[in-house]
C-alpha cells in the first residue's frame, strides 16, 4: 500500500582491505507513514546531513554532481543504524523537512598508511531541517555520538612508552609528553554541525 515503503541499497566502492561487506549495504529499512507528510523508518537509513543527497556518495546517487570534497570527503559516516522519523509541512510558499534520527554506525576509513581504520558511533542523535522557498534551499544539520576509533595495539604501545618517558627525571619532559598523552585521541563524544 502507499503507506509503506522499503530500500536496500548497495554501493560499489573501493574500500579500505578487510572493511566487511556488510559496510557497503547504505539503505535497508522498512518505512511506514502514519500520515501522508509523516513518516517513520527502522533499520539502517542515512543521516539527514548532506545536502546535495541521502547519500555521502554523491558521485554514485547523482553521476552529474561534483560537491565539495571538503564537505563531503571528512564525515565516513554513511548510514545509521537505528531510527528515523521526518515530518513535512508548508507554510506560505515554503516546503519545511525535519527529520530526527537515533542509532548507531560501524564504518571503516584509511589510516595514513592506507591501512582499514574501524570506527564506531554509539548514542547517535542526528536532526536535520530544512526550508525551500523559490529555489532557495536553506539546511541545518547536527550530529551527536560517542565515538571509539579501533586503532589497533601500536596506540597503547605509544601510550606505554610516552608514559615512561615522562617519569623520566629530565627538567622540561613532563609537561610536552603529558600534552601529548591527551591528545592521543581513540574515543570519546564528537559532534557536527552545518549550515
Amino acid at each position: 500500500g502507499s503507506q509503506w515503503e522499503a530500500a536496500l541499497q548497495g554501493v560499489g566502492l573501493r574500500r579500505p582491505g578487510g572493511t566487511p561487506l556488510e559496510q557497503s549495504i547504505e539503505w535497508a529499512y522498512v518505512g511506514y507513514r502514519f500520515f501522508p507528510n509523516t513518516r517513520l523508518r527502522i533499520g539502517r537509513t542515512s543521516p539527514d546531513i548532506f545536502l546535495f543527497a541521502d547519500s555521502r556518495n554523491v558521485g554514485f546517487a547523482l553521476p552529474w554532481a561534483r560537491p565539495p570534497v571538503d564537505f563531503y570527503g571528512f564525515a565516513p559516516v554513511a548510514s545509521i543504524d537505528g531510527a528515523d522519523l521526518e515530518q513535512r509541512w508548508s507554510q506560505g510558499e515554503a516546503t519545511w523537512r525535519a527529520r530526527l534520527t537515533a542509532g548507531s554506525f560501524s564504518t571503516s576509513t584509511n589510516n595514513d598508511d592506507g591501512t582499514r581504520l574501524p570506527l564506531h558511533g554509539r548514542d547517535v542523535w542526528v536532526l536535520g531541517v530544512t526550508r525551500e522557498d523559490g529555489g532557495l534551499l536553506l539546511k541545518a544539520s547536527y550530529l551527536q555520538a560517542r565515538l571509539q576509533a579501533d586503532v589497533g595495539p601500536g596506540l597503547g604501545q605509544l601510550q606505554q612508552g610516552l608514559a615512561q618517558l615522562a617519569t623520566l627525571p629530565v627538567p622540561g619532559v613532563a609537561g610536552p609528553v603529558d600534552a601529548l598523552l591527551q591528545n592521543l585521541w581513540t574515543a570519546g563524544p564528537g559532534s557536527y554541525l552545518a549550515l
